[in-house]
C-alpha cells in the first residue's frame, strides 16, 4: 500500500519485504530547469548512517531514534534517499524529460503508481 511521506515532500513510498519502495519530486538545475522524478528500492543497510546523522545534528543514534521516533529506520531510509538524490540528480533519476510544475509531476508520479 503506498503511503505518503509526511517526512519528505512531494514522495511516497511503500515497504515491502525489508524493502522500502520510493519515487520522489526532484527539483532538478542544469542547463533547464524543472521538476524530475526520483525511483529507489532500498533496505536499511544501504543508507549512510552517519551522514544521516550529520544531517539531522544527532551525536548518537539513540539521538536519531528520538528524533525521527516510532519509525526511525523507514525515516533513515526516506532521508537518505532524499539528500542522495538532491546531492547527485542523476542517480535515482527515471525520466530525462524535465516537468515544468511539481504538481504535474506529482500526478505523473501517483498515477504511474496508481496512487489515490
Amino acid at each position: 500500500m503506498w503511503k505518503k511521506s509526511n517526512f519528505i515532500d512531494g514522495a511516497i513510498f511503500r515497504k515491502d519485504n525489508g524493502f522500502v519502495e520510493i519515487y520522489e519530486v526532484i527539483p532538478y538545475f542544469g542547463r533547464h530547469t524543472g521538476y524530475t522524478i526520483a525511483h529507489g528500492l532500498l533496505n536499511f543497510n544501504e543508507n549512510n548512517l552517519k551522514e544521516v546523522m550529520e544531517a539531522f545534528d544527532c551525536v548518537s543514534l539513540s539521538k536519531l531514534k528520538e528524533y525521527l521516533r516510532m519509525n526511525w529506520k523507514q525515516g533513515t531510509i526516506l532521508a537518505w534517499f532524499d539528500m542522495t538524490c538532491k546531492n547527485n540528480q542523476d542517480v535515482y533519476r527515471i525520466i530525462q524529460g524535465l516537468f515544468s510544475f511539481y504538481n504535474e509531476v506529482l500526478q505523473q508520479i501517483h498515477r504511474m503508481v496508481e496512487y489515490v
